[in-house]
């Protein structure tokens, strides 16, 4: 995913041991292009295996309520952090300058986590539970959250 958004120019962030990453989509078109899909079908298919059809179908339905957002905001597309580093504020780190300039301008920000452990690191970086859904209807939740930008202290 991260060579995706690097030919889009879009916004990703490294920690210098590359124990963390984050790749972010800055406001206005978020989604990948059905070209760009196109050419990680084989990674995804490597990754996904006989499951690739479910997470294509559960990408989909992710995608549809995020199109319900109509205001422009920054997307938190992907952030993981290498198991062994979690708790450290790795995942705070990969947050902080895009949050810092989404609040300087005044933009919003949205996100869907799939563990419900990372709630808390993104309940601590002002984003709110603003939906949750079932996967197909009977897989895993997925939280939808979103972030007011913040006053500049």
């Amino acid at each position: 995913m991260s060579r995706g958004y690097l030919r889009q120019g879009k916004p990703c962030y490294l920690t210098g041991d590359a124990s963390a990453a984050a790749l972010w989509a800055a406001p206005g078109p978020w989604a990948m292009p059905l070209s760009q899909v196109i050419l990680e079908a084989a990674p995804n298919g490597l990754a996904f295996g006989r499951h690739l059809l479910r997470a294509l179908r559960t990408q989909q339905q992710i995608e549809h309520l995020h199109a319900a957002q109509s205001v422009p905001h920054w997307y938190l597309a992907y952030l993981g952090t290498r198991h062994d580093r979690q708790g450290e504020g790795l995942g705070t780190q990969m947050l902080r300058e895009v949050l810092a300039r989404a609040d300087i301008d005044g933009v919003p920000a949205y996100l869907e986590s799939s563990n419900e452990r990372n709630l808390p690191l993104y309940e601590r970086n002002d984003f709110r539970v603003v939906g949750e859904l079932q996967a197909l209807g009977h897989g895993p939740t997925i939280w939808r959250m979103w972030r007011e930008p913040q006053p500049r202290t």
